[in-house]
């Protein structure tokens, strides 16, 4: 996927993500994109293609940019994307003066989410699917050793939700769940999880959720725990 983005070697673009001053130029030609250049190295760039500007469909991934304002200070939130696939945070570009710009390094996000046919246990889970597209998103911004707190952010989560091999593993799972377990299991499980789950609540994402959001953390880890029997050999 990467390689197919034209962009620089990866490991080159961590490097380039990790530099505070970025220029901005404005090309001002119509048909033209706005470009980030990286004052550290001039061979490298972040293309910004703006949206509702026909945006080529042969293009494997590409950023457009939506202007930002808040108590004066102008900032755009730059979100990546792959055919119809959206890194969910976007990243915020911030401007320093005219012509020098922040990047930050990005935030965590990008899970799947799914609902799962038990009537009586209300709203669905979040999960990830090793080597899909939104994994490989996630492994692009945050499972790189170059970000130690993103990557102690990212232990935490997957603490909680469960990683399937594929969609076909998922599937055969959720129907193992609503057919050999019991609800008044899954319950029991999930009320035990909110004891087990509370002393985490300092990662931010979920300390933050509403309760519904807990919920479904909630029952991703009851779901995590029990994808660990399913795999268990029949004896």
């Amino acid at each position: 996927m990467w390689e197919e983005s034209n962009f620089p070697p990866i490991e080159v673009f961590f490097k380039l993500l990790k530099k505070d001053d970025w220029k901005y130029v404005s090309l001002g030609n119509e048909g033209h994109n706005d470009i980030f250049y990286c004052e550290a190295d001039s061979r490298y760039h972040l293309e910004l293609i703006k949206k509702g500007e026909g945006i080529a469909s042969n293009v494997p991934f590409y950023a457009y940019i939506v202007p930002q304002a808040n108590r004066g200070v102008w900032y755009y939130k730059a979100y990546l994307e792959k055919d119809d696939l959206k890194l969910e945070q976007a990243i915020e570009i911030t401007m320093l003066d005219e012509g020098r710009f922040a990047l930050p390094t990005p935030e965590l996000g990008c899970y799947n989410s799914t609902q799962l046919s038990l009537p009586s246990i209300d709203g669905g889970y979040a999960y990830y699917v090793k080597d899909s597209q939104k994994w490989k998103l996630l492994d692009f911004f945050n499972f790189q050793n170059i970000w130690e707190f993103q990557r102690s952010d990212f232990d935490k989560l997957t603490y909680f939700l469960p990683i399937f091999k594929s969609e076909e593993e998922k599937k055969e799972f959720d129907e193992w769940v609503v057919q050999k377990q019991s609800e008044e299991e899954v319950r029991k499980r999930l009320s035990k999880a909110k004891d087990e789950i509370l002393p985490h609540l300092d990662f931010p994402e979920i300390e933050s959720a509403s309760e519904w959001d807990k919920g479904r953390i909630y029952l991703s880890k009851v779901l995590k725990e029990l994808l660990e029997n399913f795999r268990k050999p029949v004896e």
